[in-house]
């Protein structure tokens, strides 16, 4: 499992919060073909898949994604209140 740089962290944060990938580009203003591929390599560093391979809701993604985010410290509960 990877360790998050600092900037993956500002992403994982923003697409917890509910961004799409476009307001995750204005947010962090980041050129437009940069989200996607970020996005899917904190997916492979969190090891939780976000293919529909298993027909799994995004909605359970995203709650995997939480789940680990919180326990390896990534992100806090106090991220989601501040912005």
């Amino acid at each position: 499992m990877g360790i998050l740089t600092t900037r993956e962290k500002d992403y994982l944060l923003c697409l917890l919060k509910g961004y799409s990938n476009k307001e995750i580009q204005k947010k962090l203003f980041v050129a437009e073909g940069t989200v996607y591929p970020t996005l899917n390599k904190i997916y492979e560093k969190l090891q939780v898949s976000n293919t529909n391979n298993d027909k799994t809701s995004p909605r359970v993604v995203l709650i995997r994604l939480i789940k680990k985010a919180l326990k390896l410290q990534y992100i806090t509960i106090e991220d989601f209140l501040s912005e």
